[in-house]
């Protein structure tokens, strides 16, 4: 049985100090220790021929760092689920590792998490959640005394670098495509009145003169099961029915489609369907689904670039960035599906 190596006798064996493989074995030569071309070859020979491996915690306390993110959100629904997997590869290209932390929308675990990560088990943070005195959270544990390198998908916070796709555009977007396919009983489905893509879409058809049919109440809707609730609702007390909505997500219009199959609606021949997030389900539903794209990659590139600079010590050059979006059009909103031509 082969004995395992440490990280001097690998210095020993390469005739090279211990701090010398740690920059080797980090990728960070030349940034305190100059290393020359044939001392790396040597030590990775070495590296090579034993099958040294390091120890994380070893390596930990010669660079003070873990090379861990941590990722805050509620649950692994498609969109975040989505976006952690973008943020998972986006990090791998960096050398770094992600870790979720769920917090099914309580308080109190998103407060352990924090407090968790000022022993120095993730070098930073990106919070996807919101709930209960979340905002206020982050901006205390990213200050003093703590200084928790924090970024935040959402609105702008004091300080604290923030990102979220261009919600304004994709109302806007989703109404004007909506309306020029010609449907003007519109109406909006799921999220909540104050969420930003609704009120853009709510201001786009009072500028063209549009009285929605529908619209979303203060309680947010945006699961599967009280989605489904609502689709219910929406169809058993709403006459005429709406000939066009604009559903929150990709997850808020698989319920309403699964409850328009089961009452015999038709989509879109009776209902055309846009969503939001442009999720990989969407192109897999039936009819597939219209829906805004976000734009997952940048999402997460953003996201890995302004923690990693906090990490460094520096600021981004914006502390918020609006991600754009684009119009992903399928079966779901087509006019020609409609009238079968």
């Amino acid at each position: 049985m082969r004995t395992r190596l440490n990280i001097r006798q690998v210095a020993k064996r390469a005739g090279v100090s211990p701090a010398v493989v740690s920059v080797i074995i980090n990728k960070k030569e030349n940034q305190n220790i100059f290393v020359s071309k044939a001392t790396r070859e040597r030590v990775l020979k070495v590296i090579r021929e034993t099958g040294y491996i390091p120890r994380k915690s070893a390596r930990d306390l010669i660079t003070r760092r873990t090379n861990i993110i941590g990722i805050i959100c509620h649950r692994l629904t498609p969109f975040f689920a989505e976006l952690l997997t973008w943020l998972q590869r986006t990090a791998a290209e960096c050398g770094l590792e992600v870790i979720p932390y769920l917090t099914n929308g309580q308080p109190e675990l998103e407060e352990g998490y924090l407090r968790q990560s000022l022993d120095g088990r993730v070098d930073g943070l990106i919070a996807l959640a919101e709930t209960e005195g979340s905002r206020d959270r982050y901006c205390r544990y990213a200050g003093p005394p703590y200084h928790l390198n924090i970024v935040y998908y959402g609105s702008p916070l004091p300080g604290i670098p923030t990102f979220h796709y261009d919600e304004k555009e994709a109302g806007r977007l989703a109404f004007h495509h909506l309306y020029q396919a010609g449907y003007r009983r519109l109406g909006v489905f799921g999220g909540s009145a104050s969420d930003k893509r609704n009120q853009s879409f709510i201001q786009a058809a009072a500028e063209a003169g549009v009285k929605l049919t529908w619209k979303p109440g203060r309680q947010w809707i945006g699961y599967l099961a009280e989605a489904a609730r609502a689709a219910e609702e929406l169809i058993e007390k709403n006459r005429p029915l709406p000939d066009g909505l604009f559903c929150y997500s990709d997850l808020v219009a698989i319920a309403f489609l699964s409850v328009a199959h089961k009452k015999g609606i038709r989509i879109p021949q009776d209902i055309a369907l846009l969503s939001c997030d442009n999720t990989e389900l969407a192109g897999y539903t039936h009819p597939p689904l219209s829906s805004i794209d976000v734009n997952f990659p940048l999402l997460a590139k953003t996201a890995l670039e302004n923690v990693c600079a906090l990490i460094a010590g520096k600021k981004p050059a914006r502390l918020h960035r609006h991600i754009p979006v684009r119009l992903v059009v399928r079966e779901s909103s087509l006019r020609q599906a409609r009238s079968g031509t």
